[in-house]
């Protein structure tokens, strides 16, 4: 039975191969649909997203690709949109600029309005810590309200298709600065979830961490899928492929964890639509068309 994927990274931004592998990779594998969403340039000098001049090249490599494969794997072109408050660019202005499919909105710098300095919580733990000291003077409960309060902000204003690893601030936790049970942390996720419900977004549920042994599990964790199936919250899942192999990495696990909560279907991008499709432990079904 097949999967598809639609958070991935080519050598457009920080993946590892061409965008041309992971369609041959996807094919393979069976998928009937495969999604690009490289990090969207970004006002600040970096080596892990698409650069504004290479923009230009990957749209046009994923329309060759979209045209070269057609009738044998459905590829749709997308980004993986950061959202900093008033330093990213908005959403809609540039999907529509980039002629986009889809849109994945993501934090990966939660900004301090009081000093306006950027937290980076996907850098290196190092990095992540020091930050708590630098932006929040210590305080870690501020921090990871201004993380969930900046998804807040982007569900609203932005309203992404899919919003990418919700509760990433956890990567770096290893036990020792917080506990997911402790009552600031479950009421800031619970809000969020409560936005995502109003906005009526997917969430996907990305693996990566898990693969790359990066995290304890996937993102988001057991308890707040779980809290998302009681609010009837619909998902997609996603590998954050950064290479052609992990296109369904974690998937056939993560898959029984859904089944067990409740989860009998996953959001698909599939014939140019968001649509339901049939989870089982081995794969989807898929919609019929039409």
């Amino acid at each position: 039975m097949p999967w598809t994927n639609y958070h991935t990274h080519s050598h457009f931004s920080d993946g590892s191969s061409a965008p041309e592998d992971y369609v041959i990779s996807a094919m393979e594998k069976g998928f009937p649909a495969l999604g690009f969403s490289e990090h969207s340039p970004v006002p600040f000098e970096n080596s892990w997203s698409c650069q504004p001049d290479s923009a230009p090249e990957y749209l046009a490599e994923i329309q060759r690709l979209k045209e070269t494969y057609a009738g044998r794997i459905q590829i749709y072109m997308g980004l993986e949109q950061d959202y900093i408050p008033f330093v990213t660019r908005d959403f809609d202005e540039l999907t529509k600029e980039c002629g986009l499919e889809y849109c994945i909105g993501s934090v990966h710098f939660a900004r301090n309005p009081k000093n306006q300095k950027l937290w980076f919580i996907d850098g290196p733990r190092s990095v992540f810590i020091d930050g708590i000291a630098d932006i929040f003077g210590g305080n870690l409960e501020e921090g990871i309200f201004m993380y969930y309060n900046q998804i807040n902000l982007m569900i609203h204003s932005q309203k992404p298709d899919v919003i990418g690893h919700l509760d990433k601030v956890k990567m770096h936790n290893k036990g020792d600065l917080f506990q997911e049970t402790d009552e600031f942390y479950r009421k800031a996720v619970f809000r969020t979830l409560d936005v995502v419900k109003r906005e009526h977004s997917i969430v996907e549920v990305n693996t990566r961490g898990w693969y790359t042994g990066k995290a304890e599990d996937w993102y988001p964790s057991d308890w707040i899928l779980e809290e998302m199936f009681q609010r009837k919250i619909p998902i997609t899942l996603s590998s954050d492929a950064h290479d052609p192999s992990n296109l369904d990495s974690g998937f056939p696990e993560v898959a029984r964890v859904l089944l067990d909560i409740g989860y009998r279907e996953v959001r698909i991008f599939y014939d140019r639509k968001w649509q339901p499709a049939e989870l089982t432990g081995d794969g989807i079904i898929l919609p019929q068309s039409g």
